[in-house]
């Protein structure tokens, strides 16, 4: 892939990027059906441990840095590099599921509704291409 084109699908994070804003432009973009019972928390294991919480609030969804403040239904734990991964929109996020590195568990119908949503607010490319 071009550089040209690796640009166009990044969400304007690369390697060395801010993390918390990829968090924020694209989990802040998931579907208030999805996060208006139990909140997603994103731990990320290395570099001092950042921690994200995506919930409903203000009529909308928010990114807030730091531990849950309402049930969690979806925990995304990995590294920095991972989580990275995951959101860049590169890689469709199930590629990266499946190359190791990242835990995600809790309910089982939210963890779906969010592999159904991810692709769409990272901007992935479709499987197997």
């Amino acid at each position: 892939m071009s550089a040209k084109k690796a640009k166009t699908r990044s969400n304007g994070a690369d390697a060395g990027g801010n993390l918390e804003l990829l968090v924020k432009k694209t989990l802040g973009r998931v579907t208030h059906k999805l996060v208006a019972q139990s909140s997603i928390h994103v731990e990320v294991t290395d570099g001092g441990g950042q921690s994200f919480h995506i919930a409903s609030g203000g009529g909308g969804v928010q990114v807030r840095t730091g531990a849950p403040t309402s049930p969690v239904g979806v925990h995304i734990r990995g590294s920095a590099a991972r989580i990275r991964a995951l959101l860049d929109g590169q890689k469709h996020p199930s590629a990266v599921f499946v190359e190791g590195g990242i835990e995600v568990f809790g309910d089982a119908r939210q963890i779906t509704a969010l592999s159904e949503e991810l692709p769409v607010v990272t901007g992935s490319p479709r499987l197997g291409r």
